[in-house]
């Protein structure tokens, strides 16, 4: 049995690479950011709890983009323009992952639900926890430097005191495409590295408790489901002595990323549709799974 799941996992890997070798563009992109183990957990949650039920056609959509399959009325010869601020649309609806201006509002509620949901665990493990932190600088002349982080984890068994902020990043993005397309986890790497050149000086400058100075971890996801590698190990590390928490975090983590990408393209195919395109074949009620 060793062998055979050693064989099959030698197997799944060069058919993954072949096909990751002979994508383009956006398609390439969101294959390499799937390849992380993180990004199908998602998959494997089971909606017992409410939390954790999804819309039919939210669900639909959520693994449309998933298999990387066009949105309705935005594949050839339909490709259309952005009913809204005109660019030109993908195929597989990635515009809407990352620079339409109508996505904001979806952002921030990702965001905040990321930022609960990592703060409900680290509850549920025993810490105690601030929502979102101001930073003040400890010299009198400059005062408070101006800066929020999501969460203060504060220490327990020796360990410092950590400020803590959520990002998710898309690679599709105009500024991230070109080199995420030729190494996984390019702009997950580059978010975090903005995160830490904001906030890692300031952070430094705080009081901590038990004689430690402070640290900061930026939780850092793509939008396919990828983390950074230094956030999924702190977030592990922390939670290590509870590890069904710790397991059932990164999977309600990967299910709230991907309900947010299925609401995203539902809504996108929904002005596609005000605007001539049609989603009959993916409508259905808003009854849960």
């Amino acid at each position: 049995m060793y062998l055979q799941s050693l064989l099959s996992r030698a197997a799944h890997w060069k058919e993954r690479r072949a096909l990751e070798n002979a994508s383009t563009g956006d398609h390439k992109t969101r294959l390499l950011s799937l390849g992380s183990t993180l990004s199908g957990l998602w998959l494997q949650v089971v909606p017992s709890q409410p939390r954790h039920r999804m819309a039919p056609a939210t669900f639909r959509f959520a693994i449309r983009a998933y298999l990387g399959l066009p949105l309705p009325g935005c594949s050839p010869p339909t490709l259309r323009m952005c009913p809204v601020c005109h660019a030109q649309v993908d195929t597989i609806g990635t515009h809407w992952l990352s620079t339409c201006p109508t996505s904001r509002a979806a952002f921030t509620r990702r965001h905040t639900a990321l930022n609960h949901t990592v703060r409900a665990a680290f509850h549920r493990a025993g810490y105690s926890t601030t929502l979102e932190p101001q930073l003040f600088d400890p010299t009198p002349e400059t005062g408070n430097v101006g800066l929020w982080a999501d969460l203060l984890v504060f220490a327990t068994e020796g360990l410092p005191d950590c400020f803590v902020d959520v990002a998710v990043t898309c690679p599709t993005a105009p500024s991230y495409s070109t080199r995420a397309q030729s190494r996984r986890g390019t702009a997950a790497a580059r978010k975090f590295q903005e995160k830490m050149h904001k906030y890692e000086r300031a952070v430094h400058r705080q009081p901590g408790s038990l004689g430690l100075r402070p640290e900061f971890v930026p939780l850092v996801w793509e939008t396919f489901g990828a983390s950074h590698p230094k956030s999924h190990s702190w977030l592990c590390h922390m939670l290590r002595h509870v590890p069904l928490i710790r397991d059932d975090l990164l999977k309600e983590l990967s299910w709230t990323l991907w309900r947010s990408t299925g609401s995203l393209f539902e809504r996108a195919s929904r002005q596609l549709s005000w605007s001539g395109a049609s989603i009959a074949s993916l409508g259905g009620s808003d009854m849960e799974l």
